[in-house]
């Protein structure tokens, strides 16, 4: 029998898939080491946990949101680095910086682009 200790994004039972970090122990007391261990290093000012929980044969056994989580849109999310990669391969620089939301006024060169 063996105890799971999770961070999540979000509310696990939303099924977003965003577990951060987890880990497996044997006992309860050990689970509550592994969650306070994982905890400590998911609590970022910009990036921090919401959902914590231990799960064990018995169900879930412990769960709490964190008082320190506020929403925060996500600048560096996977899709938005992705999407500024193409649009950097298509439109070099220029096309990166606007896609991430960076200040575009480079000056253009003698063939009109933007370095």
């Amino acid at each position: 029998m063996t105890y799971s200790a999770e961070v999540w994004g979000s509310h696990k039972d939303l099924g977003n898939d965003d577990c951060w970090m987890g880990g497996d122990a044997e006992t309860l007391e050990e689970a509550k080491v592994i969650l306070e261990d994982i905890k400590a290093k998911n609590d970022k000012r910009d990036h921090c946990w919401f959902y914590a929980c231990i799960e064990g044969p018995e169900g879930r056994v412990h769960e709490e949101t964190n008082p320190n989580y506020r929403h925060i849109p996500d600048n560096d999310s996977a899709e938005r680095s992705e999407f500024a990669m193409q649009q950097g391969m298509a439109f070099g620089t220029r096309g990166y910086n606007e896609a991430m939301g960076y200040d575009t006024d480079e000056p253009e060169d003698e063939r009109g682009y933007r370095p």
